[in-house]
């Protein structure tokens, strides 16, 4: 995810602890207007997929731009680590 101006990546365990933080500075335009841009917030997107699989463990989100639209697209795994459901939230 983008803060800022820098690109943060965590690495979070089943009980969403993080293990694990890279920071590193954004250099992309693209990237960082299209994280000004959101307004629906990762935080938000993540709830609204765990309401639909509350069981699930969240393997992965990223923001992205597809036909002019803004979304999340959010991963989710089950307990033992298998997908379980791919999501695509709009975040404008």
């Amino acid at each position: 995810m983008i803060v800022g101006d820098e690109h943060l990546e965590l690495m979070v365990d089943a009980k969403g602890q993080v293990m694990e933080t890279k920071r590193e500075r954004e250099t992309d335009l693209d990237d960082l207007n299209e994280a000004r841009n959101a307004t629906v917030s990762a935080e938000e997107a993540i709830r609204e997929a765990l309401n639909q699989h509350p069981d699930g463990v969240l393997d992965g989100i990223s923001l992205d731009e597809k036909d002019g639209s803004l979304r999340w697209e959010i991963d989710l795994d089950d307990a033992q680590g298998h997908d379980l459901a791919e999501f695509k939230i709009p975040a404008a």
